[in-house]
């Protein structure tokens, strides 16, 4: 599994509130892939999240999640990506 955090802070009472975000590069069930890319050895999911962030740096997470599992899919690997944090959260490019 990879994981990527990510720190949200809002105040609520003066109190800083952490929104967790989680990104799965498959499900708990499934095997990630490693794979070569460009002549370069690289986790399937990691590959895809990098490419989608490079074609679009100020997507937001759920859109990263399409883009992953859609290039994942293009290039026949079974794993499904998952997302899990707020729904507001996954509304918000990374870093926002």
């Amino acid at each position: 599994m990879v994981q990527l955090g990510d720190k949200f802070f809002r105040r609520k009472r003066g109190i800083a509130v952490q929104e967790p975000v989680l990104f799965a590069a498959c499900k708990a069930a499934q095997t990630s892939s490693d794979a070569s890319f460009n002549g370069r050895s690289s986790g399937a999911f990691t590959y895809n999240l990098l490419k989608a962030l490079k074609a679009k740096p100020d997507a937001t997470r759920a859109e990263l999640l399409t883009a992953v599992r859609a290039g994942l899919k293009a290039d026949r690997f079974s794993q499904i990506p998952q997302l899990e944090a707020p729904s507001a959260t996954k509304k918000r490019p990374l870093g926002h």
